[in-house]
């Protein structure tokens, strides 16, 4: 067993190669909200990690490469002098600046970033619609991560009331997907008009945790009336044998008594309030 002197210099020793690491690590962590969510993200144990911060030993090259990879630096500007990698790397948010909403989700996205690629894939998109009462509307959802962020790219069919013209179009949506608190938000614009933004909330559930997403969406209904409104929601993995064209082909505005949307799918997004909630709250996979 080592004698406390013998400790004491080793832990001195390993200071002296740690360097400046554990500031610079502690400067990357404070962009992702917290220690605990860097660490979540890279899925790197938290007291490891600490271990790190405290200059008491060095990342393993298998850890160093994953911190360097998921940080977007190199492992070289990680042993700069603190200033010199500060002005390099400026992504942790002045402290006037971290209350606001853009901060906040910059870290977020972040922090969320690994957990995303567990949801990545194509998706069919269940709720009632907005604008035409009694349909429920059945659309086509990806969900990719790229540069630090999850994505999501969503087409809906004959998305548009018709027009004066008669001619039906499609309703194309960009945005973005976080995951916080064990819960999945999405965020969307309409691309083609430029005058929606619909935001939805989806909860996993633990026994089918991507494959089925219950939640409720917020939107605006299409047409002249632009009506505010919110309906339960269900997202439904795709299966992976399914192409992206087929998968399309089979969206569009679907009548639910006509058998081709599952029980299932259609009681959770039931809209009904047969409890008399106070609140309209998501159904969840595992009540029903």
């Amino acid at each position: 067993m080592l004698s406390f002197g013998s400790r004491f210099r080793a832990r001195r020793a390993t200071a002296k190669m740690t360097g400046p690491l554990p500031s610079n690590l502690r400067h990357i962590a404070s962009s992702y909200g917290s220690i605990s969510e860097f660490c979540r993200s890279v899925n790197i144990n938290r007291q490891q990690f600490n271990r790190y911060l405290n200059g008491r030993s060095l990342p393993s090259p298998r850890n160093l490469r994953r911190i360097c990879e998921h940080a977007g630096v190199s492992e070289s500007d990680l042993f700069l002098p603190v200033s010199d990698f500060i002005s390099l790397h400026k992504e942790a948010p002045e402290p006037e600046q971290a209350s606001s909403l853009f901060s906040f989700i910059k870290a977020a996205q972040k922090a969320s970033h690994g957990v995303m690629k567990d949801y990545e894939g194509l998706y069919f998109k269940y709720y009632y619609s907005l604008s035409k009462p009694g349909l429920v509307r059945k659309s086509l959802l990806a969900i990719s991560c790229s540069e630090g962020k999850a994505v999501t790219k969503c087409i809906e069919p004959a998305g548009r009331e018709l027009t004066r013209s008669g001619i039906a179009g499609l309703c194309k949506y960009s945005g973005e997907a976080i995951f916080l608190g064990e819960r999945l938000f999405l965020i969307e614009y309409e691309y083609l008009s430029r005058v929606e933004i619909s935001y939805s909330v989806y909860f996993p559930s633990y026994m089918s945790r991507t494959r089925i997403l219950p939640g409720l969406t917020l939107g605006v209904s299409a047409g002249n009336r632009r009506e505010p409104a919110a309906s339960r929601i269900v997202l439904v993995k795709v299966d992976g044998s399914t192409s992206a064209r087929s998968a399309l082909a089979s969206c569009g505005l679907l009548d639910p008594d006509a058998g081709s949307i599952d029980e299932h799918i259609k009681n959770l997004i039931n809209n009904s309030d047969t409890d008399a909630e106070s609140l309209f709250f998501a159904r969840t996979v595992d009540s029903l």
